[in-house]
């Protein structure tokens, strides 16, 4: 008896992986102590965008975040509110913004931002990212590939600029792997274009696998993502909401306003050539025409049942339960959260995940005490960098307080 050869179907799906809008806000006149604010703020938020902080954990941030005074965070830590007497600004990071399509759904939360338009209230989106994920597509379209093709000379458009980043992170290349187990281990990340517009280009099975070591059941999964910022973002996402486009159509419009990848194009020979009439390229059109099949990438692991993720965690998350903490912790640092306060929010995301995949999750913080001490913090201490978010310089994480 032979068994059946197992097949990955080719699926995609495009949604919303990161957005920050900056909000102009006027407390009421005579507020100056800063619990007062937070209250008054919380009732702004409760008018004009819905939110119910009576029925929500939000957590104090002491140090505040970027250049505002004052911060708070809720959704288990995936979203953050930066405030001061004149604005605020909503941050959702990808965690945040399931939390919020849970909560009540993004398209409310859209309208949301429309009502403040009509209510002569200004506000901007300084950071928008936008992701397609390709599911089991041909390796024609990893970073690798594409990286070729734009060092061939074909790619034409706006942006040319690129930077490949050839082995992100700790991820290893061992030639002897092929098949599942290497495409695991490819973690190759392309950028092209640069702040404060790029589109991004890597291996996310790889990056989810080096996190959390959860096998996803896929021969691949390549995330092609814009990263837009400042004006870009703003640009772009104001014409997005005004459209009323799906996502996918609007990754679609932005991607062939930008980037175009055609056959054997060679700037030597055709200097002098329209490049509006070069060939384009068939592994492109196809990016471009094929449509998502997937209204809602689902969350596919082997480990599918309650033993078997008891066992799981048994097995690999206490091990690396520290180094989860690490990569949470370093999240927020990036972001701009001070040291104290990313310690907090990566400890509430992590139980957060935690009560997601186990029944018991009491039982086994219980019995994993000594990770949430001082003394784990410690040793986490050493191994930890944070990073000055204005000046790009690192410093040891146990000098930056």
């Amino acid at each position: 008896m032979t068994l059946s050869k197992h097949v990955y179907s080719k699926k995609s799906h495009t949604h919303l992986d990161w957005l920050t809008v900056v909000i102009k806000y006027r407390s009421y006149q005579g507020l100056t102590n800063k619990d007062d604010l937070l209250d008054d703020l919380k009732q702004f938020l409760s008018r004009y965008f819905g939110l119910n902080f009576d029925s929500l954990d939000i957590f104090n941030m002491k140090h505040g975040i970027y250049k505002f005074d004052y911060a708070f965070s809720f959704f288990d830590g995936g979203a953050i509110v930066g405030y001061n007497e004149t604005k605020f600004m909503l941050q959702f990071s990808g965690r945040g913004l399931e939390s919020l399509e849970d909560y009540y759904g993004i398209d409310r939360f859209i309208n949301y931002l429309r009502l403040c338009t009509l209510n002569g209230i200004e506000w901007t989106c300084s950071r928008w990212d936008l992701a397609r994920d390709l599911y089991n597509w041909p390796r024609t379209y990893s970073p690798d590939t594409v990286y070729h093709e734009r060092r061939r000379g074909n790619l034409v458009g706006r942006v040319m600029y690129y930077k490949p980043v050839p082995d992100s992170g700790s991820v290893v290349r061992p030639s002897e792997l092929r098949g599942y187990e290497r495409e695991l281990l490819l973690g190759s990340t392309l950028y092209l274009g640069k702040n404060p517009f790029q589109l991004r280009i890597y291996n996310k099975l790889a990056e989810r696998y080096r996190k959390t070591k959860v096998a996803f059941d896929f021969k691949r999964w390549t995330r092609w993502e814009l990263q837009m910022n400042s004006n870009k973002a703003d640009y772009y996402f104001q014409k997005w909401i005004a459209s009323g486009n799906s996502l996918e159509e609007t990754w679609k419009l932005i991607i062939k306003a930008n980037f175009r990848f055609v056959v054997n194009h060679s700037a030597s020979i055709d200097k002098s050539r329209n490049r509006s009439k070069l060939k384009t390229a068939k592994w492109w059109s196809r990016l471009i025409d094929t449509n998502d099949n997937w209204d809602k990438a689902p969350s596919v692991i082997r480990v599918n049942t309650a033993s078997s993720r008891h066992r799981y965690y048994k097995s690999n998350v206490g091990p690396h339960a520290a180094l989860r903490l690490n990569t949470l912790v370093r999240g927020y640092l990036k972001n701009g959260v001070s040291v104290e306060d990313a310690r907090e929010l990566g400890k509430t995301a992590f139980l957060h995940e935690l009560d997601e995949m186990l029944p018991d999750n009491a039982v086994w913080v219980n019995n994993n005490r000594a990770l949430f001490s001082g003394s784990a913090w410690n040793d986490l201490d050493s191994n930890l960098t944070m990073i000055n978010t204005e000046t790009g310089q690192i410093y040891d994480f146990d000098t930056s307080v």
